[in-house]
């Protein structure tokens, strides 16, 4: 049984999960490895995303900006096929966005020559 953790997340994975122990949503974003990036994941955007049918899924959204909130994800236990998703930051997308803009640009404009004022 196992758990996908992806998004802004330091390395996209699959968790494994015990039948005996569930892993709880807590555990699985702040173990030991540390799975967040710190500064480009948005913490009050994180989601557990659930198939409950076979064409139905439900999502649960979790803001852990407030510290409050984690008993919240310490008490969320994940299930088999679930997929948790962490939102990077509008400004991680911001900035991502004008790097490919920028590089593009660099890519396609034309350099100057200048070679000196030298004259024939």
């Amino acid at each position: 049984e196992t758990a996908i953790i992806a998004g802004e997340v330091k390395n996209p994975k699959i968790i494994e999960l015990s039948a005996f122990d569930r892993l709880s949503l807590a555990e699985a974003l702040y173990n030991r490895d540390g799975v967040l990036k710190t500064l480009t994941s948005d913490t009050s955007q994180i989601y557990v995303i659930r198939e409950t049918n076979k064409n139905q899924l439900d999502a649960y959204h979790l803001d852990a900006s407030d510290p409050a909130r984690l008993t919240l994800a310490a008490r969320f236990e994940l299930r088999p096929n679930d997929i948790i998703f962490v939102a990077p930051q509008f400004v991680t997308n911001y900035n991502r966005a004008l790097i490919q803009i920028f590089s593009s640009y660099a890519i396609t404009a034309k350099p100057e020559l200048s070679v000196g004022s030298a004259q024939y």
